[in-house]
């Protein structure tokens, strides 16, 4: 699947991103982090609301870490950077194509 897609916005995907934002809200960080590598592992659909949804996560991980795994262009295209790992109750982006082994990493 595809790691990124192209966002192009339409009337009412504000309204779409923040409730979807306050739900994320809700979460811990590794619940954040876990989503983010559901969405890395899988790819992107092609479906809008999938799309809104990584919008959303990429907001709440700034607010949260004041960094993001999730890119968003000026072009539009929005992407995942690869596997992360989970550090305490943080995150560290790993190689391309890596997967986190330790289980301290997880």
């Amino acid at each position: 699947m595809p790691k990124g897609f192209v966002y192009t916005p339409q009337e009412g995907d504000a309204k779409h991103i923040e409730i979807n934002v306050i739900a994320l809200r809700r979460g811990s960080n590794r619940a954040l982090i876990y989503e983010y590598r559901r969405h890395d592992d899988s790819g992107f659909y092609g479906v809008r609301s999938q799309l809104l949804w990584v919008i959303a996560l990429h907001k709440v991980f700034l607010e949260r870490f004041g960094r993001s795994p999730i890119q968003m262009e000026k072009s539009g295209m929005v992407s995942t950077t690869g596997p992360v790992a989970i550090i305490e109750d943080d995150w560290i982006p790993l190689g391309p194509g890596s997967q986190p082994e330790d289980p301290q990493l997880n």
